[in-house]
């Protein structure tokens, strides 16, 4: 069990509290339960959950003590001052329907090497800088995710992949990746960024396959690290870019021998429509023609079906 160490409190200041599961006595799972934190500050249980000014670790080793559970936010919870998921060792945090955390700091993924972090968010996360930083590194957000900036990716070595189909709001930056590998699988629901950024050296693949991606700057640069490829969903972005995203695509004359931008693992048309009236460029993709004649009669076969039943 972890060792209590008597310590004399002088004021108030900011702690730091990794996640202690049931090993204190706790049901192991709830965050706004106290017995299941404990304070590494002062080196002893906690006498409160994570609040303004501190920092919040879940990793599932603490002082040679193994944690086989990790927190589930429901509710609000409140504001810390930094959420790590994966600090020494790996880590998890899965935010309920209805939950709600924010950090007036960062919230970091897998923050050494080797370490895995992973975060499923169902309600409300808020960050400063949401990122995930040296290892491994998996977030689903299903709920709704406000942040300054989303980086993925942030060092070499690392790899992350990133699974929406709920509400993201990036006010700021999001970086497919800076120097990692990252994987975003944008699967339905929104992505709001002020500046979408596509021109660093990690290796970077975003997944269209359903919502809106909507940009204020779209900063992309055709090298063969950061890739698109599109089924369903659309980016949307500020600005007259339909002739370098044509290009980027292999369309026309002179386009790219070895397209980043792809429509349907290559099979489909990739389409950059601008529109001067919005100032809006459209990404989106069409299928080949075989696979529209193939909807159109499974689409007619399936009516059939259903008028049969229905008689």
């Amino acid at each position: 069990m972890l060792a209590a160490v008597a310590t004399i409190a002088v004021g108030v200041q900011a702690d730091e509290l990794t996640w202690a599961g049931d090993i204190l006595g706790g049901d192991g799972t709830t965050w706004s339960a106290v017995d299941n934190w404990f304070n590494l500050t002062a080196g002893a249980p906690a006498t409160a959950i994570p609040g303004a000014g501190d920092h919040a670790y879940m990793q599932d080793d603490v002082y040679g003590n193994p944690i086989t559970t990790m927190p589930v936010v429901s509710g609000n919870v409140g504001t810390t001052e930094g959420v790590v998921v994966g600090k020494g060792t790996s880590g998890s945090l899965t935010v309920n329907a209805g939950g709600s955390l924010s950090t007036s700091g960062n919230l970091l993924l897998a923050e050494a090497p080797g370490v895995s972090g992973s975060v499923v968010n169902n309600g409300t996360l808020g960050a400063s800088i949401t990122y995930t930083h040296a290892g491994i590194a998996t977030f689903e957000n299903n709920g709704t995710l406000n942040t300054t900036d989303l980086v993925l990716g942030h060092l070499g070595g690392s790899d992350s992949t990133f699974s929406n189909t709920g509400d993201i709001n990036t006010t700021g930056l999001f970086y497919l990746t800076v120097g990692g590998n990252s994987l975003f699988n944008m699967n339905g629901g929104t992505v709001t960024v002020g500046n979408f950024n596509l021109v660093q050296a990690g290796t970077g693949h975003l997944q269209l396959d359903g919502g809106t991606i909507t940009a204020g700057i779209l900063g992309i640069d055709g090298n063969a690290n950061n890739t698109i490829d599109i089924t369903e969903g659309v980016l949307v972005a500020v600005g007259d870019h339909s002739g370098g995203l044509d290009w980027m695509a292999g369309n026309g004359e002179g386009g790219m021998s070895f397209p980043v931008i792809t429509a349907y693992g290559g099979a489909g048309t990739v389409i950059a429509d601008y529109d001067s009236g919005s100032n809006l460029t459209t990404l989106y993709a069409i299928p080949e023609p075989a696979t529209l004649s193939l909807v159109a009669l499974l689409g007619g076969g399936m009516l059939w079906i259903r008028k049969r039943f229905m008689a």
